[in-house]
């Protein structure tokens, strides 16, 4: 596994996790306290709606990063986008838009499920260190 953080096109991309054979993940990482809760497309912390819109941030940040990676080995992968709240009480969910929202304890089971290999993601890994080299 490999991570790294970096300075995106819009804004901060906290970590990068390229797991070999199991895909790229991209986590943003929350420190606010209380508790979040999923409301249909909305993410609310301790009721409220939060001063950003984390949804919107993680998958603008995800589009820009899968394009940067595509260019890089020829071809767009997926990447799983994951809000990672550190401090706060966060109830099992569903994604919301294809974001995943969890609480710190969560991340590593969720990152360590098994995804089918592919040609796309061999290629990512065996490029792991230009990929890094490119978007440092």
């Amino acid at each position: 596994m490999s991570c790294t953080t970096l300075k995106a096109q819009y804004g901060n991309i906290d970590h990068i996790v390229i797991k070999k054979n199991c895909g790229i993940f991209l986590l943003e990482t929350k420190a606010h306290g209380g508790r979040v809760e999923i409301d249909g497309d909305s993410l609310l912390v301790n009721g409220k709606l939060p001063e950003k819109d984390f949804i919107f941030q993680v998958l603008r940040n995800t589009y820009w990063l899968r394009d940067q990676i595509g260019n890089i080995v020829g071809s767009k992968p997926w990447i799983t986008p994951i809000i990672v709240f550190t401090n706060a009480f966060v109830p099992l969910n569903h994604p919301i838009k294809g974001v995943y929202i969890v609480n710190k304890k969560y991340l590593l089971p969720l990152l360590r499920r098994k995804y089918r290999p592919n040609n796309v993601l061999a290629r990512i890994w065996e490029a792991k260190e230009e990929i890094d080299s490119e978007l440092s």
